[in-house]
């Protein structure tokens, strides 16, 4: 029979053998679990390539590199537009040709009432001796002719030809221009275009001088009714780029600056532009 001493002692001893038991047993369930986590990483390493993580080098010629478009340091360069209508303005002129009207319905002193009213057109330099190109209905049946370059400068001209059937006319500036920087226009072979090019025309609409508008080809081969001649002309280009009254003689130009075409005409109903405008070529 153990006394109480003895009881005690034998408590202590059950105590601590509970304690170090849990500790084993606390410790040996972590190992446990980390060895679990390990095996689990060793299953990915040992599966198939396909299965793998792949890391990509970015330096590798096989890897597609994106390209980024180039952008101008440069804020005031200019546009091929740009560059193309400085080329070309001091070719184009404005033309004012004054013509007589007789009204035989107002008779004075027995003769019919005769008054002088004005046009306004455009055209440009053919050559270096003072010959300019532009529409025969800008001119016809003028007896003086002025012929204003893009600097201010206005010179008399005479009509020296005239083809009414496709509405074409050369005037000849007859005034000294020597002092003058006659540049001519180059000629392109109307017959290369395509539906399609970019075109700009450059003319005087509305006495607006040194104007150029931009468009494109919209057909070939048209047929435009020519009234005063009862004629149609044949093979005219039709454009989208803008033509209004005034424009009528200039020049209508490839991207290269060569003349392809003579702004001529427009199809309206309100006597303005509206997105048909024709050429002779």
């Amino acid at each position: 029979i153990m006394n109480s001493r003895e009881k005690i002692l034998v408590g202590i001893i059950a105590a601590l053998t509970l304690v170090v038991a849990a500790g084993f047993a606390t410790n040996f369930g972590f190992t446990d679990k980390i060895t679990t986590q390990t095996r689990e990483i060793t299953k990915i390493s040992e599966q198939p390539d396909v299965l793998k993580p792949k890391i990509v080098d970015e330096s590798s010629p096989t890897v597609p590199k994106l390209e980024y478009a180039a952008i101008s340091d440069n804020p005031n360069q200019k546009s091929p537009l740009t560059i193309l209508f400085k080329n070309v303005e001091n070719s184009v002129v404005q033309i004012t040709s004054k013509v007589s009207v007789v009204n035989r319905n107002i008779i004075i002193n027995g003769s019919p009432l005769e008054s002088e009213s004005s046009r306004l057109g455009s055209g440009f330099v053919y050559d270096t001796n003072g010959r300019i190109i532009t529409n025969n209905h800008v001119v016809d049946g003028a007896q003086t002719v002025d012929v204003r370059f893009v600097d201010g400068n206005i010179y008399s001209a005479k009509v020296i030809g005239t083809d009414p059937f496709n509405d074409i006319a050369v005037l000849q500036i007859t005034d000294d221009f020597t002092d003058e920087s006659v540049i001519p226009l180059p000629l392109a072979n109307s017959d290369e275009l395509e539906v399609g090019q970019q075109i700009v025309a450059i003319g005087n609409p509305f006495g607006l001088s040194d104007t150029m508008t931009t468009g494109i080809i919209s057909q070939v081969g048209r047929l435009l009714p020519n009234r005063e001649a009862g004629y149609s002309i044949a093979g005219v280009i039709q454009t989208d780029a803008a033509i209004n009254p005034g424009n009528s003689g200039g020049p209508m130009l490839n991207l290269n600056g060569q003349v392809i075409g003579i702004n001529t005409a427009i199809q309206s109903t309100t006597g303005e532009f509206s997105g048909i405008g024709f050429a002779v070529p």
